[in-house]
């Protein structure tokens, strides 16, 4: 019993051996194979983006020079210090403070963020204006 334990213990080895290499070689195989197939697919769409970006950015980027400079940045023109215009201080003020939840000390991005959080959940719309 235990000389032909050690035979099948011997040949259970070498064939777990081989099938780690085989199952090693066909890993290698397939992953070669997918980096090759990614590379292409990375190619197509970096080629298709850029055919799409040429037909609509002479369309699109005159808007966006003009209107980039009223967004960028922390947008000063919207600060005021006329005591006449306390409702523009409000919103300039509710949206920089939406805005710098996420560390923009914009108005723009304030409102977009209040705007999908009323989209989202009214709610919690309503109750974060009294917080």
């Amino acid at each position: 019993v235990g000389e032909q334990t050690k035979v099948v213990s011997d040949v259970v080895g070498r064939e777990s051996v081989k099938i780690a290499t085989n199952v090693g070689n066909t890993t290698r195989q397939v992953a070669d194979h997918v980096g090759k197939e990614s590379v292409k697919i990375a190619d197509t769409v970096g080629k298709e983006t850029r055919k799409h970006y040429d037909k609509v950015a002479p369309i699109v980027e005159p808007h966006a020079r003009k209107y980039s400079a009223m967004v960028n940045g922390t947008m000063p023109d919207m600060m005021t210090d006329d005591e006449d215009k306390c409702w523009k201080q409000v919103l300039d003020g509710t949206a920089r403070a939406y805005g710098r939840v996420v560390l923009c000390d914009n108005p723009f991005t304030g409102a977009m963020i209040s705007l999908a959080m009323l989209i989202g959940s009214p709610l919690a719309w309503i109750v974060s204006l009294y917080c």
